[in-house]
């Protein structure tokens, strides 16, 4: 009875097959072991024959199921977590990076279903009425950013599949930094902490966000890249796991207090802007291969369900789509980004949509209909990128709306089901995965609360009083009582006016009044002056670039690899698409000894999770480097040239 109790599948399971396969194996050395210790006694027992048969094999078979049957049998009435310990598996998962989460305390899931964005449950589409439940509270700044929930990698045809907590990684564990860099993707060091909200710049920026959950979760929502996570109130460490799709859970359910996410956000609106992120990408450079998408990593993020038969679909039907998706002239971002504009040009933002046909692909349903909310715009974009081998995955989760009022002052903010959103992540080998949103641009500004945000207010003008127009006079006018006159206004009379030492005076006033509006015009000028030579300078003084950058080498790193990519670019010589850093440095500067450290410790900062100070023969060799580069440049172009692209004038000095 108790055998009949395991089910045929845990039966089939590979752990049990295992478990039997080993006990006949220890069953039948022991007896054999046992045989040949028979051999010198004159007794024979089960457990030393002094001679072998099959019939002593089939004894160690029967007896292998037997105990196969017991163990199968106590896990069925034993619970699974019965000898579980969470302080040992939490001891050991720190040591490992890796926790067996699913099997042992389990996971709450999330989805936008809870926020109403499935009705139909198992698939995609049909009418819906978010939610107006609350779900959390987010104390940040005033910037409008995507907080990534759950990240689905397959696309059946008609729904989007989860990847469970089977196979995951400790986030930041030191033996998983390859893994996250493709999978969760590291933070980027050189960032700006703020920017302007209404028109950001920068595609990802520092920015911390508290998060304070309602209901029950144990789903850790990210901005960006996380740096750390911490008890809102306690500040005790969170620790959270990732599973291959890039779906982030915390090891327990997530405390009341929430959560403190320290580390960087996107701003979708300066990715979706073509200039600022190729700008942004530029300064970063490629990543080493390790760290990005190898071949069957990238196979798994472009392969797409129907493919063949959507690409036909699409040629058939949309050749201005078609011809994006099949132009190899372009960059993965530009043509990425080109995908993106179509869609939100051509879908119409709808809640109240019919349901769409279970024998259709929902790509080419949303093809044809151009109309419904957010999944149909992320999954069409999506399956877009991947069509045009762009590695992408379908991603759920909420918008954070922006907040005028928390430009100077964190504020927080209540959302519900109404701010659960679906967007789209693609991979670029610069920068790993970030968002883009193909919901049309109006939807968008209305989601994101950019439509709501004041225009700044403007410096108060003081208005002109208008000039007294003086009436004309009816009665003959008298002269004004002298009490009431000014003094500079009585006319001198001929024997009052000034004689020469007076009029001497006069001139020379004249001309120092016309020397300090000289000085006054050329001051700006002058200062500008001193400002350049100042920085052209302290581009390279080791003592001010030891204090302005104390305790910050990789950041002073970065600037001067920004500033290279100025010396370069003025001679002609620009980072490539898909170049590393070591070819463009090799194609670039002045190969020696300073030149090979110089690019050793410029990967380093920009790779490194935690770079230590330079040591003394570092600095001096960084120094030679960057300063016969600098030379290097004022020789070998016009030196008008250098004198308004480099000295006077040159793009914002990362110095």
């Amino acid at each position: 009875g108790t055998v009949l109790t395991v089910n045929f599948e845990e039966w089939a399971s590979g752990d049990y097959i295992l478990f039997f396969i080993g006990t006949v194996c220890f069953l039948i050395m022991l007896s054999m072991q046992k045989h040949f210790l028979g051999q010198n006694t004159r007794a024979n027992s089960i457990l030393a024959p002094r001679s072998w048969s099959f019939k002593e094999s089939t004894k160690r078979l029967i007896t292998a199921l037997l105990v196969t049957a017991v163990v199968a049998g106590v896990h069925t009435v034993i619970p699974r977590d019965f000898f579980y310990n969470n302080a040992i598996d939490r001891f050991i998962s720190r040591l490992t990076g890796t926790s067996n989460l699913e099997d042992s305390i389990g996971y709450i899931e999330f989805s936008i279903a809870e926020a109403g964005f499935y009705p139909l449950e198992n698939r995609l589409g049909g009418p819906v009425n978010p939610s107006n439940e609350l779900f959390m509270y987010v104390n940040t700044g005033p910037q409008s950013f995507y907080v990534r929930g759950s990240v689905f990698r397959e696309y059946t045809g008609t729904d989007w599949i989860q990847d469970s907590m089977e196979q995951n990684w400790l986030l930041n564990h030191p033996r998983n930094s390859n893994i996250q860099a493709r999978i969760m993707g590291l933070t980027v060091d050189g960032l700006d902490e703020t920017d302007d909200f209404r028109e950001p710049s920068m595609p990802l920026i520092n920015q911390d966000y508290t998060l304070t959950p309602v209901a029950e979760q144990q789903v850790i929502f990210n901005g960006g890249r996380i740096d750390s996570i911490t008890g809102a109130g306690s500040q005790d460490e969170i620790f959270a796991y990732f599973n291959p799709s890039g779906t982030l859970y915390a090891d327990r359910t997530v405390p009341a207090e929430g959560y403190l996410v320290e580390g960087q956000i996107f701003q979708t609106k300066a990715i979706h802007n073509a200039e600022k992120l190729q700008n942004f990408l530029l300064g970063l450079g490629p990543m080493p291969g390790e760290l990005i998408l190898d071949t069957t990593d990238h196979t798994l993020w472009t392969n797409l369900h129907n493919s063949n038969y959507l690409l036909n679909f699409i040629r058939d039907n949309e050749p201005v789509l078609y011809k994006i998706i099949s132009d190899n002239s372009l960059s993965v971002a530009g043509k990425a980004l080109s995908l993106r504009e179509w869609v939100a040009a051509n879908m119409t933002y709808r809640l109240d949509v019919s349901v769409p046909p279970i024998d259709k692909d929902f790509v080419q349903h949303v093809l044809e209909t151009k109309e419904g909310y957010c999944t149909y715009s992320a999954t069409l974009l999506t399956a877009l990128c991947r069509l045009a081998d762009i590695p992408a995955r379908y991603v759920e989760g909420f918008v954070i709306p922006a907040d005028a009022a928390a430009e100077y002052t964190p504020t927080a903010r209540a959302i519900d089901g109404n701010s659960a959103h679906a967007w789209t992540e693609i991979f670029l080998d610069e920068i790993g995965w970030l968002p883009i949103d193909g919901t049309p641009s109006a939807d968008l500004d209305r989601i994101t609360g950019q439509d709501q945000l004041p225009e700044p207010t403007p410096s108060p003008i003081p208005t002109e009083e208008p000039e007294k127009t003086e009436s004309l006079p009816t009665e003959p006018e008298y002269p004004e009582d002298p009490a009431e006159q000014e003094p500079g206004d009585t006319p001198l009379s001929e024997e009052d006016e000034p004689g020469g030492f007076s009029r001497f005076l006069k001139s020379l006033g004249q001309i120092l009044l016309f020397i300090l509006k000289l000085l006054l015009a050329v001051l700006p000028i002058t200062l500008y002056l001193y400002w350049r030579i100042r920085i052209y300078r302290q581009r390279h003084n080791p003592d001010w670039l030891h204090s302005h950058f104390a305790d910050k080498t990789a950041e002073m790193l970065i600037a001067i690899r920004q500033d290279l990519e100025q010396i370069w670019g003025l001679q002609g010589i620009l980072q490539e698409p898909g170049q590393t850093l070591y070819q463009w440095f090799t194609a670039a500067g002045q190969e020696s000894d300073e030149f090979w450290h110089a690019v050793e410790m410029i990967e380093e900062a920009i790779y490194s999770v935690d770079m230590g100070e330079l040591s003394e023969e570092e600095w001096r060799s960084l120094m030679i480097f960057y300063s016969r580069e600098e030379e290097h440049l004022k020789d070998n172009i016009p030196k008008i040239k250098w004198l308004f692209s480099r000295f006077l004038w040159s793009s914002k000095h990362p110095l």
